[in-house]
């Protein structure tokens, strides 16, 4: 049985309710499961067989069918009137007729001989239960990009299109609160806080300015605040980028500031996704890049490095007030040159840069930050930091980044190096 058809990592976060009266089976079926699936439980009485799917709610149920026949499916169908969207498996070598008639009739999803082996089995398990992979990553990935963007400083919100689902903290402390809760007993919508849509007084108290951006994503908007730490009502100005994140099919909308003059609309990043000082990709890129390059590492059982460099003055230096323009540009086409086409580099702060090194182990990703460091030697008034870490198989995007960003911290005040890679005491697959 070709193994490639198993999720194992997928199985590992499903439950299975087992009914059956032959212990034989049972043990057996136990001991072959017990590390493969989440959560195993047992029932030996068909009379307790809803009370306990209601009790430990599992993913599948798989049946002994000599118990099956021996009721007439009684428990199975009674549950199957309860919750139709149950999958079932039963475990049979019957030749009975009406009894397999009776079972399709209620809804059975899958049959499998009695003689079937343990591979063989967790593909059927694989198959029935497949539906509830999306539903189950789905949280994670979307967990995953709210710590992405409440690190950005710009001011970002996720949206369907009929609600606003989350707030970053830039945003919030900006409109006076600590967390998405304490706006939302508050507000349902940005509406309270918005002034003009493009030049034109906003007076409505819906959602309509959203649904007027997504509407047109061609056209340039701009949204005025008022300002809530302000007495008078001073407006800002900022310019809407929207893009529709894979992954979770909503729209990240990102709100940046009007500085002195319009930006040039030949050389505007339409699409949002490139940095437009360093012509890096954004943050907005590299999370959709990091999303993509972790799915294909722990898909071809591949490595993947990440390299994280933090930019900046010491403390005593008194000299230079803060990293230029042109430093942070100059940085980026060294790093641009000196990389690999594969290699994804990214702005993924004010002066962070991350960059994602896939088929690369950690000690290669080393060699990689020291012939980094060495070729940015020539901007002596800055300090850098690199923080590395390999991907973990069940490593997420959050506790990736985590790693990474512990590791850089380490550089910046325990490494007088400035790389630093993550814990020695970390298990490589």
């Amino acid at each position: 049985m070709n193994l490639l058809f198993i999720d194992t990592d997928f199985l590992k976060t499903i439950s299975v309710l087992f009914l059956g009266c032959d212990k034989n089976i049972t043990n057996d079926l136990i001991h072959g499961l017990k590390d493969k699936i989440g959560d195993i439980y047992l029932c030996d009485d068909y009379q307790k067989l809803i009370k306990d799917y209601q009790k430990y709610q599992p993913d599948l149920l798989i049946i002994d069918s000599s118990m099956a026949e021996n009721h007439d499916l009684e428990g199975i169908e009674a549950l199957k009137k309860l919750k139709d969207t149950v999958s079932t498996i039963i475990i049979t070598d019957t030749d009975n007729d009406n009894f397999l008639l009776k079972a399709m009739s209620i809804g059975i999803d899958t049959f499998i001989p009695r003689s079937i082996d343990l591979d063989g089995l967790l593909i059927a398990i694989c198959k029935n239960v497949s539906h509830l992979f999306h539903k189950k990553e789905d949280p994670a990935i979307e967990k995953d990009i709210h710590l992405i963007l409440d690190m950005s400083p710009d001011f970002m919100i996720i949206s369907d299109g009929d609600k606003i689902d989350f707030i970053n903290h830039s945003f919030l402390q900006f409109l006076g609160y600590n967390c998405l809760d304490s706006f939302r007993k508050e507000h349902n919508d940005l509406s309270p806080f918005i002034s003009n849509i493009n030049d034109i007084p906003y007076y409505n108290g819906d959602l309509s300015w959203l649904k007027k951006v997504l509407k047109e994503p061609d056209k340039e908007h701009i949204v005025q605040f008022y300002n809530p730490e302000e007495n008078e009502k001073y407006f800002c100005k900022y310019w809407i980028h929207h893009k529709l994140f894979p992954g979770c099919k909503k729209h990240i909308l990102s709100f940046v500031e009007q500085i002195q003059k319009k930006p040039d609309l030949s050389t505007l990043n339409t699409d949002g996704t490139k940095d437009s000082l360093t012509g890096l990709d954004n943050r907005l890129k590299f999370a959709h890049s990091l999303f993509r390059e972790i799915k294909k590492a722990k898909r071809c059982k591949t490595p993947l490095s990440l390299i994280l460099l933090d930019l900046y003055l010491s403390d005593k230096d008194t000299d230079n007030k803060e990293i230029t323009e042109s430093d942070l540009k100059e940085i980026a086409d060294i790093i641009t040159a000196n990389t690999y086409k594969c290699d994804v580099i990214s702005r993924i702060g004010e002066s962070r840069l991350g960059i994602l090194v896939p088929d690369t182990i950690l000690e290669d990703a080393k060699t990689m930050a020291i012939r980094l460091r060495k070729l940015l030697a020539s901007q002596e008034k800055i300090h850098k930091a690199f923080g590395l870490s390999q991907l973990k198989m069940d490593d997420t995007i959050g506790s990736f980044l985590k790693r990474t960003d512990e590791a850089i911290q380490r550089a910046k005040y325990e490494n007088s190096s400035g790389i630093e890679l993550e814990s020695p005491n970390y298990p490589f697959p």
